[in-house]
Parts: structure tokens; sequence; C-alpha cells
């Protein structure tokens, strides 16, 4: 077996942040993918990019039937 030299502090802590914003981004757009899905079905549209739809979020969630859109709100901020 080789023997791996023990990291110091510095490069743990980067690699640490680095895999926290890498899973930080992978949930949002798992998060956004499932909504835009969801939305399909009810026959609306949403952009792909993430951004956009938090630009945009109350223009195109205004005309979903019910509290869909009081929810969706609520969550997107």
């Amino acid at each position: 077996m080789r023997v791996v030299p023990v990291k110091s502090v510095e490069p743990q802590s980067e690699r640490f942040l680095h895999r926290a914003r890498q899973g930080d981004a992978e949930q949002r757009t798992a998060l956004v993918k499932r909504v835009r899905g969801l939305l399909s079905g009810l026959g609306i549209v949403l952009p792909q990019k993430a951004g956009t739809i938090r630009r945009e979020r109350v223009h195109l969630l205004e005309d979903l039937p019910g509290q869909c859109n009081t929810e969706l709100y609520r969550y997107s901020r």
C-alpha cells in the first residue's frame, strides 16, 4: 500500500468549500428541472436557466391554478 502524506488545513478547507458549492449547484439544478417538469404537465413552459426563472418567477407563475403560485413563490425565495 502506498503511503499518502497528510494534507494541511488550507488544502482540505479549499476542497471542502469546492465540494459544498458543487453540491449546492447540483441540488439547484435538480430542483429547477423538477419544477419545470411538473409545470410542463400543466402546460406551463419555463426557461431552462435558473437565473431567468428566479428573476421572472412572479410573472411566470402568476397563472398557476389554486394555491400552486403562492406555494412555489414561497419556495423560490
